[in-house]
């Protein structure tokens, strides 16, 4: 008897599905910067040089620190000028120290991490000193763990086990390898969802159960559209897994009748007597286990709350509030302004370039954005009057700068090909519309909107109990 192409192609699909959410798996990190580790050190011992030259013995290549900075921007016709109070190169100190200037920071390229490590040993080896750097990752067991004990308790009462194991396996899978809390609180209800479903699975009418349909379909529908909030790849790794374990229970079935009906053990088909909706999926024994759905996405939501902006760092100190890009979420000290960004840069470029063309008198002594200006010269030049043969002094206005998409542009073209470690690289690699500021938050997250997400999650299983027990209470009612 030979093997179906339907079987081997549902067998590789499934394999291939298997090893896609292998390949993509990630690890929460809290690093702040994209492209760069950041160290903070402080120490009665160690000058900024010092601590560059340990650096670079240790094999950290182009630091960004404050010793090295220069400006990728100057004027020709003014390399040095008086600078405002609100000027861009006083407020970009302000990346090299923590909110209270109690900590030097610098800016390690991420290729370095390794060196970087051994770096840090040795300048915590100095008396009246300590150093700790960002990127470390720590692995969040807690969603795993709760995403096993949460399948270890449906599966204690699932009637249709191995079933039901089979269709969850990819989803145990992916909370392993996606370990993020969103994630986790849609596993839970798709695990919930498997556990229903398998109860129905092939009977008759079990695509067009509506009555059941109302239990299942919110769960699984509503986990896809609410993750995708989060994230978009995650939501599409979810419906990946749920989707991929149902191909495997079909690859399951495929391989079971084949190996029997070769070994000629099977002689015909079983099929269920009763339908789809003669079966009751959520019943008055098994509700409440729409009520541990909620507690477990509850729990998740809290544990989420309380530990997701811890840093590693080490138990006798504290972490300063560090230079960082923000984000809606982002720990912001409120006792310090906001860092200068890339558009204050280019603001800050603009004053200086003009500068040497512009009347004293009409600068107001503030950088200010000025997009949509220019710069103008007067230009005089002489022509000869055809007819008269005499010449004639004409004028003419010539704009040597103008402050549109192309200066802007161009002046990111000067950070590009800058010669040393400039801090513009390190906030150009961020977005050219990144803020920035003074954050304890634990870096950088592959998910956002956890707490909007686990709470509309956790809205779901109580919806669901409310439309079971009214729906109860109606019938019998009506007995």
């Amino acid at each position: 008897m030979k093997i179906s192409t339907k079987f081997l192609a549902s067998s590789a699909l499934f394999a291939l599905t298997f090893f896609f959410i292998i390949c993509f798996r990630t690890v929460p990190e809290s690093q702040l910067w994209k492209g760069w580790r950041l160290l903070y050190v402080k120490s009665e011992k160690l000058s900024e040089q010092n601590i560059c030259s340990i650096l670079e013995k240790n094999g950290c290549k182009n630091v960004v620190s404050r010793v090295n900075q220069k400006s990728p921007v100057y004027s020709e016709f003014a390399p040095i000028q008086v600078q405002p109070k609100n000027s861009y190169i006083y407020r970009k100190n302000g990346f090299f120290r923590d909110s209270s200037s109690t900590y030097l920071v610098f800016y390690v390229p991420e290729k370095s991490a390794s060196a970087l490590e051994n770096a840090v040993s040795e300048i915590k080896g100095y008396s009246e000193t300590f150093a700790s750097c960002d990127g470390g990752t720590v692995f969040p067991w807690i969603c795993p763990f709760l995403a096993f004990i949460f399948f270890a308790v449906l599966f204690y009462f699932s009637k249709q086990k191995f079933k039901f194991l089979i269709v969850s396996l990819l989803l145990l899978v992916l909370s392993v390898t996606r370990p993020l809390y969103t994630v986790c609180g849609a596993i839970f209800l798709s695990l919930f969802a498997n556990f229903l479903l398998v109860k129905i699975y092939g009977r008759d009418g079990f695509f067009k159960d509506s009555k059941n349909a109302v239990f299942i379909v919110p769960l699984i529908v509503f986990s896809f559209i609410a993750l995708a909030f989060s994230s978009v790849f995650s939501s599409f790794l979810f419906a990946v897994s749920f989707a991929g374990g149902w191909l495997g229970l079909k690859v399951f079935e495929e391989f079971y009748s084949f190996f029997c009906k070769k070994n000629g053990n099977l002689q015909f088909d079983f099929v269920y007597i009763k339908k789809s909706s003669d079966v009751k999926t959520v019943t008055q024994s098994n509700s409440f286990l729409l009520g541990i759905v909620f507690v477990f996405i509850a729990f998740l939501f809290a544990f989420s709350s309380i530990f997701s902006g811890i840093s590693q760092v080490s138990s006798s100190e504290q972490r300063p509030f560090l230079p960082a890009p923000l984000s809606s979420y982002s720990k912001i000290s409120k006792e310090t302004e906001t860092l200068p960004n890339l558009e204050d840069f280019v603001d800050w470029s603009w004053f200086t370039l003009s500068f040497p063309f512009k009347k004293l008198t009409s600068s107001s002594g503030e950088i200010q954005n000025s997009f949509g200006e220019s710069v103008v010269i007067p230009d005089f030049f002489m022509e000869k009057d055809s007819s008269s043969g005499k010449e004639t002094i004409f004028s003419s206005q010539n704009k040597v700068l103008i402050y549109d998409s192309s200066f802007v542009h161009s002046i990111y073209d000067k950070i590009d090909k800058s010669d040393y470690p400039a801090l513009e690289k390190v906030l150009l690699l961020q977005g050219k519309n990144t803020s920035y500021g003074y954050t304890k938050s634990a870096g950088t997250s592959s998910e956002k909107a956890v707490p909007l997400v686990l709470s509309f999650f956790a809205f779901i299983p109580l919806i669901l109990f409310l439309y079971y027990f009214v729906g109860t209470k109606k019938n019998e009612a009506n007995l």
